[in-house]
């Protein structure tokens, strides 16, 4: 654990290899694996990506497909609207 700038506590492993947050009520029991934006995955693709350079509307899907890529690491409890379910964000990809 390490401490951020502003002097809370942060867990660094869950930083890189993210943690299981409970997705809201209206979800049903899914749970998300997600990380944080100070991941060095993240901060390294958003930085190639050059998001800050891009129109609003370009940013909107540049950030979007980072938050898929990087910070959503995997998932349980969802189903697509074809009763498929699908381990991670690669599988879902493919589809």
């Amino acid at each position: 654990m390490r401490l951020g700038n502003s002097g809370l506590a942060v867990d660094s492993a869950a930083e890189v290899n993210g943690r299981w947050v409970d997705g809201p009520e209206e979800w049903g029991s899914v749970r998300l694996l997600v990380c944080g934006v100070e991941s060095p995955a993240y901060r390294s693709a958003a930085r190639a990506r050059k998001v800050d350079r891009l129109t609003p509307e370009q940013r909107e899907v540049a950030l979007a497909e980072l938050i898929a890529d990087h910070i959503l690491l995997g998932w349980e409890g969802i189903i697509d609207d074809k009763g498929r379910i699908y381990a991670n964000v690669t599988d879902a990809y493919k589809t």
